[in-house]
C-alpha cells in the first residue's frame, strides 16, 4: 500500500478520466493553468472508468451531475472549491511543492500512516461494495448478471 501523493497535474488539459483519475489519489495538486473536462454526455456517450461512481464519493451528487451533464471546463481555482484538487500552486512551484509534501509525509511515522491509509480507504470500499452488490443496498438482485448496455440515445464508443 502506497502512502502519500499520487497526482500531480502540472498545466495542460485534463480530460475523461484524468478529471478524477481512479478516485484512491492521497493528494492531488495541480498548477494554476490546469483545465479539467469531463466531456462524455455532450458526446453522446455515457461517463467511463467509474467516474459516474467516484465523481459523486469525491465532490458529491450535485456537483458531479453538473460537470458530467455539462461537460463545462473547471480551471484550478474550481477544481480546489469542489475538492477535485487539494491544493494548487503556480506551474514553477508545483513540483517542488509537492515533493516538500511528501518528503514530510515520508518523514511521520510510516506505521500511523499506513494504518491512517487502510481506515480511509476501508470508508471507500464499503462504499464500492454497497454499490457493487444490490443484496448489500437491501434490494433483491435484479437477476443474472448482464453485460452492460448502452441506453437508447447514447453512442457506444467501443463500436467506432
Amino acid at each position: 500500500m502506497s502512502s502519500g501523493i499520487r497526482y500531480v497535474r502540472n498545466g495542460g488539459v485534463a480530460i475523461a478520466y484524468q478529471v478524477v483519475g481512479d478516485g484512491s489519489s492521497d493528494l492531488v495538486y495541480v498548477s494554476e493553468t490546469v483545465r479539467l473536462r469531463a466531456p462524455f454526455v455532450p458526446l453522446g456517450v455515457v461517463p467511463e472508468a467509474a467516474s459516474s461512481f467516484m465523481l459523486p464519493l469525491i465532490i458529491g451528487h450535485q456537483r458531479a451531475a453538473e460537470i458530467l451533464y455539462t461537460a463545462d471546463w473547471i480551471d484550478a481555482r474550481r477544481a480546489l472549491e469542489l475538492g477535485i484538487a487539494s491544493r494548487c500552486y503556480p506551474a514553477a512551484e508545483l513540483l517542488a511543492a509537492a515533493r516538500a509534501t511528501a518528503a514530510r509525509i515520508a518523514a511521520g511515522p510510516i506505521g500511523a500512516i499506513r494504518h491512517t491509509k487502510r481506515l480511509l480507504l476501508a470508508t471507500r470500499a464499503e462504499q464500492v461494495r454497497d454499490r457493487a452488490d444490490p443484496r448489500r443496498r437491501g434490494r433483491p438482485p435484479v437477476g443474472p448478471r448482464r453485460a452492460a448496455s448502452v441506453p437508447p440515445g447514447c453512442r457506444n464508443p467501443c463500436s467506432g
